[in-house]
């Protein structure tokens, strides 16, 4: 684990592992431009945690254009019990 969020940990120490190849990280911007300047050939993929926060975000995101954010149900004032309407009008 490196300290900060700024990427400049990340940078002193890809300079001194030039040998990395496929880098696995977070969804920071941070990162991903220097991993981009440091080691432009390395394969960036994303981890398996933000990954599923991609796809959850999407979901939502997929939902929310679906689904109205209220749904209401009419109903009837007048009530008839279950079981007298059954009595008279099922076989």
């Amino acid at each position: 684990m490196l300290n900060g969020r700024n990427g400049d940990t990340l940078r002193e120490w890809l300079k001194n592992n030039k040998n990395v190849k496929v880098v696995t990280r977070d969804r920071a911007s941070a990162y991903a431009k220097v991993i981009s300047e440091e080691l432009p050939d390395a394969m960036q993929v994303a981890d398996r945690f933000h990954l599923h926060q991609n796809l959850l975000e999407t979901i939502k995101k997929a939902l929310n254009q679906e689904i109205p954010a209220t749904i209401s149900i009419p109903h009837n004032d007048t009530s008839i019990d279950a079981e007298e309407h059954c009595k008279k009008n099922c076989i």
